[in-house]
């Protein structure tokens, strides 16, 4: 004759749960007594109540974003959800990137929920580079230079710098026409080039007799026209 099934439901510490639906492992015991009172053995299972299902980015801003070389990248906006877990518990990583090469490069976002199921959006950031290399006078006191008619120009060293260029990349160029046998006051630029231009400018002041007096030193910059990538 049939008989009376009771089936109860414990978690891992043993504690009775009305409907295991939380991730995690319980335990199902099935007992059954007929009508005479007599009972069966006690059947056991283990059931995994588990989450498979990944997160997903609800929005993320795709467009291309431009940065500078040399700046720290900043994260674009993004929301997730998850099927169980809340977005305070979605772990979102974000891939680094290199400022200093220019040109498109990927950033991939990977938003992983407390189970371990991960979903990735890449977006891709042009790094670029607006700034001008910077040069000045190793030794200030080479902003004037005097000398006899007839003397010898000597050129004075430079220290130059980059965002994405290292020192040995940097062109230096000086413009400017200097007639050693004519005395008169010169103007010298010289320029540190990449993309960019770095430019500073003195005088050299050249004296019939050699007197040295004083000129000045001034610092300048200017930029190239920049190149749109075209995606």
């Amino acid at each position: 004759t049939a008989g009376n099934v009771t089936v109860n439901y414990y978690d891992e510490s043993g504690n009775l749960v009305a409907n295991p639906t939380t991730v995690g492992t319980y335990i199902i015991r099935y007992n059954v007594t007929d009508n005479e009172g007599n009972v069966a053995d006690e059947v056991i299972r283990t059931v995994n109540v588990v989450d498979r299902k990944a997160p997903v980015f609800e929005s993320i801003d795709k467009n291309v974003k431009s940065m500078e070389a040399g700046d720290e990248y900043q994260k674009v906006a993004y929301t997730v959800s998850d099927n169980y877990d809340s977005a305070e518990d979605i772990t979102v990583t974000v891939s680094e990137i290199n400022s200093s090469i220019l040109g498109i490069q990927t950033v991939t976002y990977t938003a992983t929920d407390k189970s371990g199921n991960s979903t990735s959006v890449e977006i891709r950031v042009r790094v670029v580079d607006t700034t001008a290399p910077t040069i000045s006078l190793k030794n200030p006191a080479d902003a004037t230079q005097s000398f006899t008619v007839g003397g010898t120009f000597v050129a004075p060293e430079f220290n130059v710098s980059d965002n994405s260029s290292s020192a040995e990349d940097i062109t230096i160029d000086m413009n400017g026409i200097i007639d050693e046998s004519v005395p008169g006051t010169y103007t010298v630029e010289v320029f540190a080039m990449i993309s960019n231009v770095g430019k500073i400018a003195f005088e050299i002041e050249e004296k019939e007799y050699g007197y040295r007096t004083n000129s000045y030193y001034n610092c300048k910059s200017s930029k190239l026209p920049t190149i749109n990538y075209i995606l």
